[in-house]
């Protein structure tokens, strides 16, 4: 069921969660169940149901809940946080957030923690709380630095680089932009600039603030960076 989420067969994936429900409904084990409906919370999000995603959240989060399972827990409440991001719920969405990063941080999940760090920093630049996205944004980069996965830190790099466009800092925003850029090119992602809301903020405030050529120029010198290089300038902004 998940790979089909990942593979964007969001009807094949339906098919397999309604047969999977069936089956949990009647037969268990609870913690497949809860498992099953988290996955359907997803798909409904990816079709912009966010309704429906935030009650079928709320279900897997009650369910995990009563099971004890407390990485889950933080994990559900880290999706309904994006669920409400996605809906302009930001408060709400914060209040997820700050409750999920309370969990992990107590269960030292790092490739989680980058995760509900980034999407803190994220929330904050919606809220206009550079200060605190910017905080947010450092944490998180930490976080991925020591996962050592390029793609976490490319991540962090945007959000970052958001927090220098909403500074005032555009050129280092640009470059910053431009690494990313590369990283998710190399990885085989090159959909993330399109999909990730950093990258889609950033596209549309570098394309009002520059022309063509200062903006290639800009990018092309950030894509040049080394990883090291890059989350230096992504900590000075």
């Amino acid at each position: 069921m998940t790979l089909l989420l990942v593979a964007g067969r969001k009807d094949d994936a339906d098919d397999a969660i309604a047969q999977a429900l069936e089956i949990y409904r009647r037969f268990g084990p609870e913690l497949a169940l809860a498992r099953c409906i988290g996955i359907q919370a997803c798909v409904a999000e990816r079709r912009d149901d966010f309704d429906a995603a935030r009650v079928l959240h709320r279900d897997a989060l009650a369910r995990f809940r009563a099971l004890g399972d407390e990485r889950r827990v933080g994990a559900v409440l880290t999706n309904l946080g994006a669920t409400e991001f996605l809906s302009g719920n930001l408060l709400e969405a914060q209040r997820c957030y700050a409750e999920a990063l309370e969990i992990i941080l107590r269960r030292k999940d790092v490739r989680d923690l980058a995760i509900v760090q980034g999407d803190i920093a994220i929330n904050l630049i919606a809220l206009d709380d550079v200060v605190g996205a910017r905080e947010a944004g450092r944490a998180a980069m930490g976080s991925a630095i020591s996962i050592s996965d390029p793609t976490y830190v490319a991540d962090v790099v945007l959000e970052l680089a958001c927090v220098g466009a909403r500074s005032d800092r555009m050129d280092a925003a640009a470059r910053l932009f431009g690494y990313a850029s590369r990283q998710y090119a190399s990885a085989g992602l090159p959909n993330r600039m399109r999909t990730f809301k950093p990258a889609q903020w950033l596209t549309e405030w570098l394309a009002d603030r520059f022309g063509a050529i200062e903006f290639e120029r800009l990018t092309s010198e950030g894509a040049a960076w080394s990883e090291k290089r890059a989350i230096e300038e992504a900590f000075k902004v």
